[in-house]
């Protein structure tokens, strides 16, 4: 803790950026520089300075902790979400303003995600803008760019596939290793990744190279106008995470949190398969995010309906229920278990999150024909759910 305290004071020398300009919506970054602070630090990525900004017309204020990003930096980012000046100033006593244009930085951009409050089964942007989630998963999106040789494609080129096939929203995990009961064929399993979030046995140290490529991937799909579903753990992935409520644990999720919440496109999901755990340990998941997430982003939670005992969990700590129902068991009755789970929640929008992922050549399920494909999607469109009808197509990147 001292070697904190002592990095937190050498930072106060740092250099940092005084006054410019961004677009609305945009990410404003501040960077601090300190070799003295580093070398003070135990472990740095431990430093995790905080920046509070107030906009000056409205008064809004909000808090968000800093991260370290290698060889004396540390960064704190936070959204331009309004218009006008927005005056900060760290812990380590720096200051600065950005002012905030009227100008977006692209026609996509529309801020952050919310949930309408006139029509609570419904989402809706910041700037009031309809949004109906069209949404394609892609587990292992990471590893475009990433690692190059094991992929065939371009983060730019495949994203860009995406968006002509009007998705608008993309499942994608923080982190997922191989898959572990796939029959597809063994060109198309996923193989351990080179690259991990950790740059050490003891997961105290994390590998940049691996979060800054991520900044690269959220950056991309804000780009495009595609909402970025970030499921931060997954249970069925073969990953080796830290233990449950350790100090590297606590770095992993406030990392997270700290580094990517600034990007307005971004919703939280807490896990994939978030049943295999106990529910008792993502009460303190969610608790860690309500305190670090200043700009509170949405935040959901995947499971099966099958768990009851996630209920609670969802219906008080979610502002969106991620649903996971199979057509194996709904093959009948999609539009009825679509309006139970309307009932069931009755101020929040429904995600069926698995929603046909089944069908198709390639698959890790018994496999379903194609032609009730029509009937599935009008039924469920009727019962106003939003659904995620696409599905990982990357060569070594679409095992489950």
């Amino acid at each position: 803790m001292r070697s904190v305290t002592t990095a937190l004071a050498l930072l106060a020398a740092a250099s940092a950026g005084g006054s410019t300009t961004r677009p609305l919506h945009s990410v404003h970054e501040i960077t601090l520089r300190s070799e003295a602070a580093e070398a003070a630090s135990a472990n740095p990525f431990l430093v995790q300075p905080e920046l509070t900004a107030r906009h000056a017309d409205s008064g809004a204020e909000l808090s968000v902790g800093g991260f370290y990003d290698g060889e004396g930096t540390w960064r704190a980012r936070f959204t331009c979400s309004q218009p006008g000046l927005w005056s900060w100033r760290t812990s380590a006593a720096h200051s600065g303003s950005v002012r905030c244009s009227n100008d977006t930085m692209a026609s996509s951009s529309h801020g952050a995600l919310l949930v309408d409050q006139a029509h609570p089964h419904h989402f809706v942007w910041q700037d009031g803008t309809r949004h109906y989630p069209m949404s394609y998963e892609c587990d292992w999106c990471y590893a475009l760019g990433l690692e190059p040789d094991s992929t065939p494609t371009t983060l730019d080129d495949f994203l860009d596939s995406i968006a002509s096939g009007h998705f608008n929203q993309m499942v994608l995990n923080f982190y997922a290793n191989h898959s572990f009961w796939d029959d597809a064929p063994k060109q198309w399993l996923v193989h351990t990744p080179v690259n991990t979030p950790w740059a050490s046995e003891d997961q105290m140290t994390l590998n940049l190279k691996y979060w800054q490529h991520y900044d690269t991937v959220l950056a991309a799909l804000q780009a495009r106008g595609i909402v970025a579903h970030v499921m931060i753990m997954v249970e069925n992935k073969n990953v080796d995470w830290p233990a449950q409520e350790s100090k590297a644990d606590d770095l992993f999720w406030s990392t997270v949190i700290n580094r990517f919440q600034s990007f307005p496109n971004v919703v939280w999901d807490v896990s994939k398969e978030a049943h295999n755990l106990p529910a008792s340990y993502w009460a303190t998941r969610y608790a860690l995010i309500e305190k670090l997430d200043a700009h509170k982003r949405l935040r959901t939670v995947h499971t099966l309906e099958s768990k009851a005992d996630f209920v609670p969990l969802e219906q008080h700590d979610c502002q969106f229920i991620s649903h996971q129902a199979h057509y194996k068991h709904n093959r009948s009755g999609y539009h009825g278990h679509i309006l139970r789970m309307r009932d069931l929640y009755p101020t929040k929008p429904i995600l069926n999150i698995e929603f046909l992922y089944e069908m198709g050549q390639l698959h890790t399920c018994t496999a379903t024909p194609l032609s009730p494909l029509g009937l599935l999607l009008i039924t469920s469109l009727k019962a106003q759910a939003a659904g995620q009808t696409g599905r990982r197509a990357i060569p070594r990147t679409c095992g489950r």
